[in-house]
């Protein structure tokens, strides 16, 4: 994390089954290694589950705008959650530097043997077990707890752009998990940019991505964070197996009651 770091200005995307972030900037420093299984950058935007973290790949891509160079992130399940790709702003003597100090042939590549820590299957049960959690505590009326429309994570982040609202989006992966405060806007026209299967918001040098083919469920949470004990109102998305892949949140304390509102307008 330290070499990525250093890299300076980078193409970040993380991406699970319904949902891509991506950021252009420096990764993020952990600034906390006090549990080296689950390290955390400040603010809480970004947290690796080392246990998760099978291999590390140099990666060659081609793109509208040419090769793209970089890094991928491995889980041990053999999916690819994380790529850092280089711009012309990264500096590149260090990613070269790297990759011919530590590759080797994939045939040899070796896998992260990590133990399998206790913190890093909470922190996979997290996801897992939420969903069916909040299911629960429907089946309970729970007045903390609604089931949302399929559609709603659209008529949602639209109306959040229209009203140039900040907004926390985290994006879940076992791996890590990658979050941004951020304003999102719509394209040109005043519509989001529809692809085949992925709509997309973005703005400045933020993207969300979101795949509306694998979206499984969504639901309004009122009651604590999962990360504090402050009430947030939390939109929680997750995929068709009830794991959760990315909560919306307000972008900070100052707009909470800006959200709520927003929120409560939505679901009338």
């Amino acid at each position: 994390f330290a070499f990525l770091s250093g890299l300076g200005e980078t193409l970040q995307v993380s991406r699970n089954p319904v949902a891509e972030l991506q950021q252009v900037g420096r990764v993020p420093t952990m600034d906390d290694w006090t549990d080296p299984v689950l390290p955390f950058a400040s603010a809480g935007l970004f947290a690796p589950n080392m246990a998760e973290h099978a291999r590390l790949w140099a990666v060659r891509e081609h793109s509208a705008r040419g090769p793209m160079h970089g890094v991928e992130m491995e889980d041990a399940s053999g999916i690819g959650f994380h790529r850092v790709f280089l711009t012309s702003q990264t500096r590149w003597d260090l990613y070269e530097e790297f990759v011919t100090r530590h590759q080797s042939p994939p045939e040899e590549a070796e896998v992260w043997c990590s133990p399998n820590h206790a913190s890093g299957a909470r922190r996979r049960a997290l996801m897992s077990d939420r969903i069916p959690w909040l299911r629960q505590r429907l089946t309970e009326k729970n007045p903390d707890v609604q089931r949302l429309p399929p559609r709603f994570p659209f008529r949602l982040f639209d109306a959040v752009a229209r009203a140039q609202l900040p907004v926390r989006t985290m994006v879940y992966a076992n791996g890590h998990i990658h979050g941004a405060v951020w304003t999102p806007s719509t394209a040109a026209g005043g519509k989001a940019v529809w692809e085949t299967t992925l709509r997309c918001y973005a703005r400045g040098e933020t993207e969300l991505r979101l795949n509306r083919t694998a979206i499984g469920s969504t639901w309004l949470w009122r009651g604590p964070c999962t990360c504090c004990t402050e009430a947030r109102w939390s939109i929680e998305i997750a995929d068709p197996s009830d794991c959760v892949r990315l909560a919306v949140l307000a972008g900070s304390e100052n707009v909470e009651s800006k959200w709520r509102a927003m929120l409560e307008a939505l679901i009338a």
